[in-house]
């Protein structure tokens, strides 16, 4: 009889485990809610190097939708550092929508967008610790 029970355990411990292991494995390789693809669609920088637009292209997930942003950050590099990025436009990107950027004096950027899009986010101004680094963000819509 104590044979039958402690085989009974071992039998059910082995079982407990090995679903700890598969719920494991399921929870780790299940991506509904993952970060969307992103891609950088147009980098530009300003005359001396300081500042640099990037145009993003996010697609969407079981939660969010897809969207076209700009941001603004510090220096310029071809990969641009995502915890310094400022946006200053962001849409929901529907098919065949453009965004454009462009420098038109040191301090100001020209954002030209689609008529078809209806902006989420449209930031006027930033403002950095050094006042020389503010940046006059202007949009027109074609």
């Amino acid at each position: 009889m104590n044979r039958i029970v402690k085989y009974g355990l071992i039998s059910i411990s082995i079982l407990i485990i090995g679903l700890f292991v598969i719920y494991g494995i399921f929870i780790s390789t299940f991506d509904l809610f993952g970060e969307p693809e992103k891609e950088i669609l147009k980098t530009d920088c300003d005359y001396e190097g300081l500042r640099q637009a990037t145009t993003f292209e996010y697609g969407g997930n079981a939660v969010t939708i897809p969207a076209i942003i700009v941001s603004i950050d510090l220096g310029c590099s071809d990969n641009p550092d995502d915890t310094k990025k400022k946006i200053v436009f962001s849409a929901e990107h529907t098919g065949g929508t453009t965004v454009e950027t462009k420098w038109k004096s040191f301090d100001t950027l020209v954002v030209t967008y689609s008529d078809k899009l209806e902006p989420i986010t449209q930031i006027n101004k930033l403002t950095y610790s050094d006042s020389t680094l503010n940046v006059t963000i202007e949009y027109e819509e074609e």
